[in-house]
């Protein structure tokens, strides 16, 4: 693949820089989908209401897998 080394050092250095900031990642890309109607569409009901409930639980994953891939050590 084309993955290198340099890939690992900055993603290693992303991490370090953001495993204390996921919540304010996840805030910022819930307001881009949020601001963005194609993209909310996809979070909605039947009544082009956000679904709160399905949106919690997206978070929470999201949360899960941003913590996973910041504190998981490559090499």
């Amino acid at each position: 693949m084309l993955f290198s080394e340099e890939d690992e050092k900055y993603l290693r250095q992303a991490g370090e820089v953001l495993q204390d900031q996921i919540e304010e990642v996840l805030d910022l890309w819930y307001s881009y989908v949020g601001s963005h109607p194609h993209l909310a569409y996809h979070f909605s009901d039947l009544n082009h209401q956000l679904h709160q409930e399905y949106l919690a639980a997206v978070r929470k994953r999201f949360h899960q897998i941003l913590a996973t891939v910041l504190m998981t050590k490559i090499g």
